[in-house]
């Protein structure tokens, strides 16, 4: 019995009998004090090349898998995956049929019967791609910023 004890005190648990699994410390919740007596570190002092090295091989580094950036076309296609987009689409057709159908029966059959669906389909949903592809760029770019660890340069490790 201490011997499990002493391993749910140590922060371990088991899910089945014979087998031990170590449960991760939740770091983001904790305090500092909590998360410099959980990881055994002074706050003057830091880790010293022993340990950080130690901690390298047990926990790999402290960065964020690269992943590739995702195709232009990619991009645009994704912006219409929305129910929104949808439903403008849903009435773009609707517009279109009806403005057919209008033209048709008025003997109309220029460019201007056609406007209101142009409007609605190249303007306000090009437009609202334009500006969903140009977000989704800039956010990866600071993805990759964040990264590269440039913006890491003045950061204070424990």
């Amino acid at each position: 019995m201490a011997g499990m004890l002493d391993f749910v005190l140590l922060g371990r648990s088991s899910e089945s009998i014979g087998v031990m699994e170590e449960k991760p410390f939740p770091a983001w919740s904790s305090s500092v004090e909590q998360c410099l007596k959980e990881f055994n570190v002074k706050l003057e002092k830091g880790l010293n090349s022993y340990d950080v090295e130690k901690r390298r091989k047990k926990y790999g580094w402290n960065e964020l898998r690269k992943e590739k950036g995702k195709a232009l076309w990619w991009l645009v296609l994704e912006q219409f995956d929305d129910v929104l987009v949808k439903i403008l689409l849903g009435a773009a057709i609707i517009s279109f049929a009806l403005a057919y159908l209008h033209g048709r029966e008025a003997g109309l059959t220029g460019f201007e019967v056609y406007v209101e669906p142009i409007v609605i389909i190249f303007l306000i949903l090009m437009l609202n791609a334009f500006v969903g592809v140009w977000q989704e760029s800039n956010a990866e770019k600071a993805l990759e910023a964040l990264k590269s660890n440039k913006l890491a340069a003045n950061a204070l490790p424990f």
